[in-house]
Order: structure tokens, then C-alpha cells, then sequence
């Protein structure tokens, strides 16, 4: 196992850490953090870059530029980027706020979880409020939130899933969730007590317990939508 610090980093100064093998370091402010391996932070990290192949437990918050995933993150605590691209799992014991973050693969946040764009596919479960301006994502497997709100929310089924269905065919798929709110809302395999949008599209395998559009809207054959007011 190797845990380095060095000095060039251009933040002002701050070091960088390079972990390699299975690690434990302390947390602190940092240029670039680059994990291979397994590392345990212990205390709040704040970085320019965080990269990480493998797993990486941070015992306190997670601020940063940018995050680069393969493999499974969890931080207790808040958890703030710019921008991330992350293949794997992911779980946030506090709330999320960042820019664009890409992932294929399932987020879990006990939180809220604010967002620029929040785009890729997977699975996700966020306790609280899940708000992006721009959500498109591809259903592989179950999703969950408290409320959706946004600008663009468009949730599809990927064509992953269907052959999953022919082997689990109990396992549920799909977006739950008590409401969902945004300008242009397109759903395919949710259950949703309420959406509300300008211009809604109701796609297959979606159950809504009420659709409140003003400009447009598109029902298909065979989902179930339990009143329609236009607004």
C-alpha cells in the first residue's frame, strides 16, 4: 500500500494525494486526489479533481471540482461537485448539489439531491427533493424519490430491462414517486400520485393518480391516468 503527498498542485498550494492499494489516510484540502484500490478518508476532503478505480470511504463531506468514478463511492456526509462522470455505485448519507453528473449505475442519497443535469442510467433512490434542470434517464432497474421537480424530466425504459423482465418479471423497473413537476415531462414505467407540467407525455407502463398539464397532453394506450385537468 502507498498513500503520497506532494506539492504541485496549482490550487493555491494545496497538495496532492495519490493513494494506491488498500489505504487509510486522513481528509484535508487538496490540489488532486487519485485512489487505485481501497482508501478510507477520515474527515471532510475538499479537492480540485477527485479520481477514484475502486472504492473509497470519506468519513465527512465530499466538495470538489470534479469526480471521476469506476467503482463504488460513499461519503457520510454532503457531497458537492462540478462536474462527474461515474460508473458504479454511489451512496451520500447527506444531501447532493453539483453540475453535470453523468452515471450509469445507482445513486443512493438519504438527502436531497440538487442538479444542474443529472443524466446516464441505473438505478437511484433519493430520500428527499430530487431537482435538476435537465433529467434524462434510462430505466435499468428500480428508482425512487420523494418529489421530482426540473426543467426537462424525460425517464425511459431501457431496452436492458425488458429482457430482465423476461427473467425477473417481479422486479419492478421503474420511477416511484409521490410527484413529479417540470415543463416538458416525458414518463415511461412510472407510479406517481401526481404530475404536473406545460407540455406531458404519459408513455407505457406508467400509473398516475392525476395529470395537471397547461399546453399539451399525450396519454398512451394502456397507461393509466386516474383524472386529467388541464390547467
Amino acid at each position: 500500500m502507498t498513500a503520497t503527498a506532494s506539492g504541485g498542485s496549482a490550487a493555491a498550494g494545496r497538495p496532492n494525494l495519490r493513494l494506491v492499494g488498500t489505504t487509510e489516510s486522513n481528509g484535508g484540502e487538496f490540489g488532486n486526489v487519485k485512489i487505485v484500490g481501497e482508501c478510507r478518508l477520515n474527515g471532510d476532503t475538499k479537492a480540485e479533481t477527485f479520481k477514484c478505480t475502486g472504492s473509497a470511504l470519506i468519513k465527512g463531506f465530499l466538495h470538489s471540482g470534479s469526480v471521476k468514478l469506476t467503482g463504488d463511492l460513499r461519503v457520510d456526509g454532503e457531497m458537492r461537485t462540478g462536474r462527474s462522470a461515474i460508473t458504479g455505485e454511489v451512496n451520500v448519507s447527506g444531501n447532493v448539489t453539483g453540475e453535470r453528473f453523468r452515471l450509469v449505475g445507482h445513486l443512493a442519497v438519504e438527502g436531497d439531491c440538487e442538479l444542474e443535469t443529472l443524466e446516464g442510467g441505473g438505478g437511484f433512490r433519493i430520500g428527499g427533493l430530487l431537482s435538476a434542470d435537465r433529467l434524462d434517464w434510462r430505466l435499468h432497474g428500480p428508482c425512487e424519490a420523494r418529489e421530482i421537480g426540473g426543467g426537462t424530466i424525460a425517464v425511459k425504459r431501457s431496452r436492458i430491462v425488458k429482457l430482465k423482465d423476461l427473467l425477473l418479471p417481479s422486479a419492478y423497473a421503474g420511477l416511484t414517486a409521490a410527484s413529479i413537476e417540470g415543463d416538458v415531462v416525458e414518463l415511461e414505467h412510472t407510479r406517481a400520485d401526481a404530475v404536473r407540467g406545460n407540455r406531458v407525455v404519459i408513455g407505457p407502463g406508467c400509473e398516475i393518480g392525476v395529470v395537471e398539464y397547461r399546453h399539451s397532453l399525450s396519454v398512451a394506450k394502456g397507461a393509466k391516468v386516474g383524472q386529467q385537468i388541464k390547467t
